[in-house]
């Protein structure tokens, strides 16, 4: 499948309710689908709906993510990607981060916070897993609409909202 001029294979597809996440064998994230919750990570607030000056098409056709970077930087490489209803996940190895974008009205993105977020933001993994964040290898992410399940060397973590005993 070809996403820009150069070939770049998928090699992992992640669904949420209604938007779609591309891996690509270099490392990239694609993205497509509704936009409304910020779960592109690609479009800004005022270009989310289907109402916008600039239409339906740049939310229908894979677009990468781009990832917000110090100057002299490196670009990180995903590793993996996972989705929740409304929101995304991405993984690199080096430096080991998980990025997060889309809806966060219940905390369900890690934040800290309730505020949705359009554009990819790192998450600080030692504040998530303490010492035992060396390495995501093993890193999995389950999410639903209001909901999202870590899960790290044994240990599970949760986000969720917890009114009527979501977590148990």
């Amino acid at each position: 499948m070809v996403y820009t001029s150069l070939s770049d294979r998928a090699v992992k597809i992640a669904s949420g309710s209604d938007h779609l996440v591309i891996l690509s064998e270099q490392g990239s994230v694609y993205t497509l689908g509704c936009a409304e919750q910020g779960q592109l990570g690609r479009v800004a607030e005022c270009f989310s709906s289907r109402a916008s000056r600039k239409g339906v098409g740049h939310l229908l056709h894979p677009d990468v993510v781009r990832i917000p970077r110090k100057r002299g930087s490196a670009v990180p490489k995903f590793t993996d990607v996972f989705c929740g209803s409304y929101h995304t996940y991405g993984c690199t190895q080096s430096p080991p981060s998980v990025y997060v974008w889309g809806l966060n009205n219940y905390g369900q993105l890690g934040t800290g916070d309730t505020d949705t977020r359009y554009q990819p933001q790192v998450i600080d993994i030692h504040e998530w897993f303490g010492e035992d964040s060396k390495g995501l290898r093993d890193l999995q992410i389950a999410g639903g609409q209001q909901h999202t399940v870590l899960s790290h060397n044994g240990s599970v973590y949760v986000m969720v909202r917890k009114e009527y005993g979501r977590l148990g």
